[in-house]
């Protein structure tokens, strides 16, 4: 009774419409965020660039998984991430990027969680560039209009994968297939450096602006509380 439903990537729509369901594909709520944070600074981050390669700072957060990373052979994987990161970029943008992460530990609470999410997200709209390979840091950038390079690489399983399906075009992104070839949907001129000018598409504003009408139109029809 609430179709049709809006999906964020083609797969969902797909396979709810394989189903008889009514759909259409939405977009993400994130690339409705609105920048309500301080001037732009000359920043630029990393946030968890490649960060399906095996590296140090995944392999050795506990014991259990530095064990896990030397009986799977991740250990022996750890040099490819930097190899990837030094094809792609100038030695100035990895000496000068900020190295953050989406990741924390589980026993945080949803109040610390949150905080931490808004730190995030203010760091995202101030900064100069941003380069990632998670989609929740690449549509807030969005529509933040904080320029984002999106790294499409180690996406392997299916769950991964359907996630990207008709998302990444939104981006700025370079693709690194499983042979560790190279190539983007922009122009890269060789190695992306500190002074490159990144502009992100556009094609994403159409979708987002349809996506807020949604929104207060289903706010509006929903009854005052008493």
């Amino acid at each position: 009774r609430h179709e049709p439903i809006g999906c964020r990537d083609e797969y969902t729509r797909q396979l709810l419409s394989a189903a008889g369901i009514d759909t259409y594909l939405s977009g993400c709520l994130t690339t409705t965020f609105e920048n309500k944070y301080g001037p732009r600074t000359d920043d630029i981050y990393f946030a968890d660039v490649l960060f399906r390669v095996p590296g140090w700072s995944t392999s050795a957060r506990t014991p259990r998984e530095f064990l896990k990373a030397i009986i799977s052979g991740d250990l022996m994987k750890m040099s490819t991430r930097n190899r990837l990161l030094s094809e792609l970029f100038s030695p100035d943008i990895i000496e000068r990027a900020k190295v953050i992460s989406h990741y924390h530990p589980a026993r945080h609470s949803e109040k610390e969680r949150f905080a931490v999410a808004e730190c995030l997200l203010e760091k995202y709209a101030t900064a100069r560039l941003v380069v990632t390979s998670r989609l929740h840091c690449a549509l807030p950038c969005l529509a933040f209009g904080t320029p984002v390079i999106f790294v499409d690489y180690g996406f392997r399983n299916e769950y991964d994968t359907c996630r990207l399906n008709g998302v990444t075009k939104l981006f700025n992104t370079i693709q690194i297939d499983s042979n560790e070839n190279i190539s983007a949907n922009f122009n890269m001129n060789g190695k992306i450096t500190s002074s490159m000018a990144v502009i992100n598409p556009d094609t994403f504003k159409d979708q987002a602006s349809a996506l807020r009408e949604t929104c207060r139109n289903f706010i509006n029809e929903v009854p005052a509380a008493v």
